[in-house]
């Protein structure tokens, strides 16, 4: 009925356009397709929905040189993005004659990453390839961003990244990955000295704060040979991931820092960002007086308004010592802290620091009178 009506070559049109193809229709119809000029349009709609790759062109492959189209679908492969030709020596010979290999390793550069087919394991039996056609740094660089690879398999590729100016390149990557770290630096530490880029690795770990307490205190020795421990200290009291328990409660700790010279600079950091409760400065109370960080210590509380009534009692010769009871006093009335019952316990020195009228008052603005 179609033939009769003049309608087939429409009809293979509008199916080749539908897709869905196998590589077994095209040949079932490749006569007929060849007959009306759509044997072409069928490989490349083939090509498009994934029917046809370097994987299984051999199926066809006698079928395109009849018809001049290997060429032509190499190309179309390649254009496609399709990188499996990467295990076929045959086919890369092919490339090669017809001028498509360079292309074709771009292609595999840039997307066969992605399937495996390109990682640093297995870039030697491409490099002398990859040479010729000048993409040796390019496949390195896209290695180095796009691949998935482990620290350590940058020894077998050390000498080339160097060569091209990428090896720091690499090692930045896997520090802000935070796949290289204090903790894991000792699998690749011989080859940053053996390049001069062991004290440049450790900056940047320390820059990007890659590491916990642990970590500082396994990589100590080497951190204070380079002058970074102090600023590995900060950057963990700063995000406020190190206080006066980890001085105190991890003897560890203490131990280095008194080690390092470091203790007296740490409580200062660390009374300086204001964090320590009540329960850290009593429990450090000799040292923070030692080191004259108390008052401040003290002051800060106060401050933040952390000193209820129970706590100024615990520490009331200290503050009374520091010329601080008054400011403590007034934090608590300030903030609406002082109730009738428990203003009776203070009354003596609310009397003594001139605050028992605007104590009253804030009482009574507060509808507890």
């Amino acid at each position: 009925d179609l033939i009769d009506h003049g309608l087939l070559r429409w009809a293979y049109e509008e199916l080749i356009a539908f897709g869905g193809m196998k590589i077994d229709d095209v040949k079932r119809f490749e006569t007929e397709f060849n007959r009306y000029g759509l044997l072409q349009k069928a490989y490349a709609k083939l090509i498009k929905d994934g029917g046809l790759s370097f994987a299984n062109i051999e199926d066809v492959k006698s079928d395109l040189i009849d018809h001049g189209l290997l060429r032509w679908a190499y190309k179309e492969l390649i254009k496609d993005g399709d990188p499996t030709f990467a295990d076929k020596e045959d086919v890369r010979s092919e490339l090669d004659e017809y001028g498509l290999l360079r292309r074709a390793y771009v292609n595999l550069i840039d997307n066969g990453i992605a399937f495996g087919l390109l990682e640093f394991r297995n870039i030697e039996r491409f490099k002398a390839e990859f040479d010729r056609f000048g993409l040796l740094e390019f496949a390195y660089e896209k290695l180095i961003q796009d691949g998935v690879w482990e620290i350590k398999e940058i020894g077998s590729v050390d000498e080339d990244l160097s060569k091209f100016g990428l090896l720091k390149v690499a090692y930045a990557k896997k520090i802000e990955d935070q796949a290289l770290r204090f903790t894991t630096i000792g699998a690749v530490e011989q080859n940053l000295s053996h390049h001069g880029l062991l004290q440049w690795a450790y900056e940047q770990m320390v820059k990007k704060s890659n590491f916990d307490i642990e970590s500082i205190r396994s990589a100590a020795a080497r951190l204070y040979e380079y002058n970074l421990l102090k600023k590995a200290y900060a950057k963990l009291i700063k995000c406020e991931e190190f206080g006066i328990d980890n001085i105190k409660n991890d003897k560890r700790v203490e131990s280095d820092l008194k080690k390092y010279n470091l203790l007296q600079w740490a409580y200062e950091q660390v009374v300086k960002e204001g964090r320590p409760s009540i329960e850290n400065i009593r429990s450090v109370v000799a040292d923070l007086r030692k080191y004259n960080l108390l008052r401040k210590a003290y002051a800060n509380l106060i401050k933040r308004g952390d000193l209820s009534i129970e706590n100024i009692r615990l520490v009331i010769a200290d503050l009374h010592e520091y010329n601080l009871l008054r400011k403590a006093y007034a934090k608590l009335i300030g903030r609406g802290d002082l109730t009738i019952e428990n203003m009776n316990d203070v009354k003596t020195d609310l009397e003594k620091y001139d605050l028992v009228t605007w104590a009253y008052g804030r009482l009574e603005s507060n509808k507890s009178i």
